[in-house]
């Protein structure tokens, strides 16, 4: 008889804490939890009393603070064990070297002796994205041991997106080119600054304020590193993986009319450095507007990022408030309702309008504490294929520490509902044989 996996949370700060708290309510099914930080671990965990115990000694303290007996994070390991799902949601770190023998950041290592043992991996963080190498260390350990490794959180995390890519890669659908936005800060500051007025260093620290920027400034963001590093997951994923370059506005690529670069703040930008909000009324005068795009060529897997004015009934100015959004144009057909089935589970099909695309909405719950106890919030993720050109849309939220929690447990549960499915499946064969041989 099938018996459900326990669970293993690395990383309980961040992202890790709202997977703890999504799963207090729904708490069920798992014989054992266990949760590490940096410092402890803790095993043994039954209830959802146990885990709201746990999240709140991570917020006041630490993990020390608990009644309970603490596991080395040496020890970590012997809780991966066959069959169990390992959530890792420890912070992306890039290793210099990639490759067998070189240094490798713990969230990979850990990642990898997990699948190893045979224990399945969500992972939150990007670090097996540093190059491809490293990426193929983690599908061969997954591969040798029968263990599912499933990136959810690793592009426009909510949605799932690195998800989708890896189904079309299983079957054998190559992607030919894509663009896309995939950094939620510069389409925050953009929108404050192109619809409010604000200045480009008021927008920033607003991010900064929010949480929404990357540490310690937003560099990473503004810049358009987090974006590279982004296209870069889909080329590794897609299998075609070339140079990555960055590009501002000062840059021909950018499109930008000539009666607006003088509209530019300074010299020598990256990304959105250096835009005004003078700039983007103009330009929507023009009726175009600027985002910060990523562009991908399947053909030699090259990448580039950085600001694009674009007309005002483009796909990726269209994008629904502030979302990320892909657009993949795709080297073959796609069954779009097997690949939704088989990723999300539950979803609902669109009616077509005349042009023929199929559209598809997964509406994704979770519950969030309020002043009233828990209640439940959702975001959308919509997927539109359009199968005269094999173009496919993903558009939904790019990031959010508990969107990103809800996306990572959404693949827990796909793990799960496909280990389900192997055990009935194996349980269904003796009594197949035994019909067929009383024929």
């Amino acid at each position: 008889m099938y018996q459900e996996p326990g669970l293993v949370l690395i990383g309980p700060g961040g992202v890790g804490s709202k997977v703890l708290e999504q799963l207090i309510p729904h708490y069920h099914s798992y014989s054992n939890v266990v949760v590490a930080d940096s410092q402890h671990g803790v095993a043994g965990l039954s209830s959802g009393e146990d885990l709201a115990k746990v999240l709140h000694a991570k917020r006041n303290g630490g993990l020390q603070s608990l009644d309970m007996e603490l596991v080395r994070k040496a020890d970590l390991a012997k809780y991966f064990l066959r069959g169990s799902i390992v959530i890792n949601a420890m912070p992306t770190v890039f290793s210099a070297d990639g490759l067998a023998g070189g240094e490798t950041a713990a969230s990979v290592m850990y990642d990898i002796e997990a699948l190893s043992r045979g224990a399945h991996v969500v992972p939150a963080h990007k670090s097996a994205f540093g190059n491809p190498a490293l990426y193929e260390r983690v599908r061969k350990a997954a591969s040798e041991s029968g263990a599912m490794y499933i990136p959810a959180g690793v592009l426009m995390g909510p949605t799932r997106a690195a998800e989708l890519l890896e189904w079309l890669n299983y079957n054998n659908i190559g992607v030919a080119s894509a663009r896309g936005i995939v950094n939620g800060t510069t389409s925050n500051m953009l929108s404050k600054i192109g619809r409010d007025g604000a200045s480009y260093e008021d927008a920033l620290q607003e991010q900064i304020r929010l949480g929404n920027a990357e540490k310690p400034n937003g560099e990473k963001d503004v810049r358009g590193y987090d974006a590279l590093t982004k296209m870069r997951v889909m080329a590794i994923i897609s299998g075609k993986h070339g140079e990555g370059q960055l590009f501002g506005l000062e840059d021909s690529r950018s499109s930008l009319p000539a009666s607006a670069r003088k509209k530019i703040s300074g010299t020598g930008h990256l990304g959105i450095e250096g835009i005004t909000a003078e700039l983007m009324q103009e330009l929507k005068s023009e009726g175009l507007a600027i985002k910060l795009v990523g562009s991908y060529d399947g053909i030699n897997g090259n990448i580039q990022v950085g600001p694009m004015t674009l007309p005002l009934d483009d796909p990726l100015v269209l994008a629904r408030d502030i979302n990320n959004i892909l657009v993949l144009n795709l080297e073959g057909k796609v069954n779009v309702n097997r690949m939704v089935s088989d990723v999300y589970s539950s979803y609902t099909s669109l009616q077509s309008d005349e042009t023929g695309i199929q559209r598809h909405k997964v509406i994704t719950e979770y519950p969030i504490a309020s002043n009233n106890g828990l209640r439940l919030d959702s975001f959308t993720t919509r997927i539109d294929y359009d199968p005269r050109t094999n173009q496919l849309t993903i558009e939904g939220p790019g990031a959010g520490a508990a969107e990103t929690a809800a996306g990572l447990l959404g693949a827990v549960e796909r793990i799960r509902r496909e280990l389900s499915n192997k055990a009935r499946v194996r349980e269904d064969k003796p009594m197949m044989l035994a019909s067929q041989d009383s024929m």
